[in-house]
């Protein structure tokens, strides 16, 4: 059974870091899900509900099968079976999308109770936890920002806001925040949702015309308020105006507001003033990308948790060249052990450079690369590479500078810190060239055109 557990873990794994779900849907879908048998020709997964069987099987089931024969090598049929399992864990309202849930199921049990609306009190997967949050130099002060509001009903941070790049922690803080609390408070009513279900029930009200007070109630009767992705609701002048209102009447009620977004509030160009100043009215706190120490700890960390023997040598290779986030370092293990599970190699470096080929295949060594950025730069644009890296700010200068920070960020596995000592920059300046960069060239198709020619030339690919 241990073998199946580690081929399912495997296959999730790559469904994690397929980039096609965000953190909160693949926990909805995925997450629970479990490989219980594996022949030459089909294998059998259990899933806890009928609906759930049903979204996996219309949606997701070739996903899933792709996946496991790179995992384990040849092509198999998936079965989803349903088991009834209902575990004693507490539960936290977790609003998901209005179509998760059909008229005819809006009046039964979905996992767990679904209300008006369409808002599933879903039971809540104690997973991620602080204790199981590994803390190193670029994410301790949000760590530790969060800690205190899970221990604190005073609300002295607030609203705290988490930013930072995908998959580099955050979901597992509002995670680690909400279990803390209804261990510690049973009585609270904790709300989380991400800014896009926000945007998607409010529309759902609207459209069917259901009375506003039940949308309304859901979040203002929220003791801690968690909203991940909050950037969804920019530029949603509806979503916007009733999330002002829900975020005065909880504040001013001094209930907790925690929100995540993958940029700060500063560089949402879309966001409107009024909210924008209350969201930085109170603490904002950033996760950046792992240093070489964090990297190496959540390595090792997840190596042991998995059992797996795998040599230094091997660990500090994986930590010098997986650079991007935490998931994917994860990841890396995970394929790992079922690598050594399947085939039963040694995990040599060798073996692991086979292994992970396709996760190293999308980056660019960073070495010579980021001379040649800078050069092949300077020479389209015509300007030295030592303004390119000064603080001239003409406008000539500032483009090339901000079109070489986004090229470095795109062909390169270097964090936004690293791209930041180039031009003595603060990594939340990289963070907006490279943002500003992203917009233009969405209306620039000289400047698209311009940038992959580029990237071309650099790659030589």
């Amino acid at each position: 059974m241990d073998s199946l557990n580690e081929i399912w873990a495997c296959v999730l794994s790559r469904v994690a870091e397929s980039g096609n779900f965000s953190e909160p849907t693949y926990n909805l879908w995925f997450r629970d899900i479990e490989l219980t048998r594996l022949t030459n020709n089909f294998a059998v997964v259990n899933v806890k509900t009928q609906l759930r069987k049903d979204i996996i099987s219309s949606r997701y089931l070739s996903i899933l099968e792709k996946h496991l024969e790179e995992v384990i090598g040849f092509r198999v049929d998936i079965n989803l079976e349903v088991i009834d399992d209902k575990p004693p864990y507490d539960k936290v309202n977790i609003i998901e999308p209005a179509s998760y849930v059909s008229e005819e199921d809006n009046s039964k049990n979905v996992e767990g109770e679904v209300g008006e609306g369409g808002e599933i009190h879903m039971k809540y997967n104690p997973q991620y936890t602080f204790d199981n949050f590994i803390v190193g130099n670029t994410n301790k002060f949000a760590h530790a920002a969060c800690r205190a509001i899970a221990a604190d009903k005073d609300h002295f941070y607030n609203p705290l806001f988490i930013y930072g790049d995908s998959g580099l922690g955050k979901t597992h803080l509002l995670y680690a925040i909400t279990n803390e609390v209804i261990k510690n408070r049973k009585d609270s009513n904790v709300v989380y949702v991400r800014g896009e279900d926000f945007a998607n029930e409010l529309i759902k009200s609207l459209t069917k015309k259901l009375p506003m007070q039940y949308f309304r109630d859901r979040f203002r009767t929220a003791d801690v308020l968690l909203v991940d992705d909050i950037q969804f609701i920019a530029g949603k002048p509806s979503t916007q105006e009733e999330f002002f209102h829900t975020f005065n009447a909880l504040y001013e009620d001094k209930k907790q507001i925690i929100l995540a977004s993958d940029r700060p509030p500063k560089e949402m160009s879309t966001l409107e003033d009024r909210l924008r100043t209350r969201f930085e009215q109170g603490l904002i706190v950033d996760v950046q990308p792992p240093d070489y120490e964090l990297r190496l700890a959540i390595l090792k960390n997840k190596a042991q948790s998995l059992d797996l023997n795998i040599s230094d040598n091997v660990l500090i290779y994986l930590a010098d060249n997986i650079k991007s986030n935490i998931r994917q370092l994860e990841g890396a293990i995970k394929r790992l052990r079922a690598t050594s599970l399947l085939t039963g190699k040694e995990l040599t470096l060798d073996t692991v450079k086979e292994s992970l080929q396709d996760l190293f295949s999308n980056a660019v060594p960073v070495g010579i690369t980021i001379d040649t950025v800078f050069e092949n730069v300077s020479k389209k644009y015509s300007v030295p590479v030592e303004e390119i890296k000064g603080r001239k700010r003409t406008k000539e200068l500032s483009n090339a500078r901000h079109i070489t920070i986004y090229i470095l960020r795109t062909i390169t596995n270097m964090s936004l810190t690293d791209i930041g000592k180039y031009f003595n920059m603060h990594h939340t300046s990289v963070l907006s060239a490279c943002s500003r960069i992203t917009e233009d060239i969405k209306i620039d198709p000289v400047l698209e055109h311009d940038i992959s020619t580029l990237i071309r030339e650099i790659t030589g690919q």
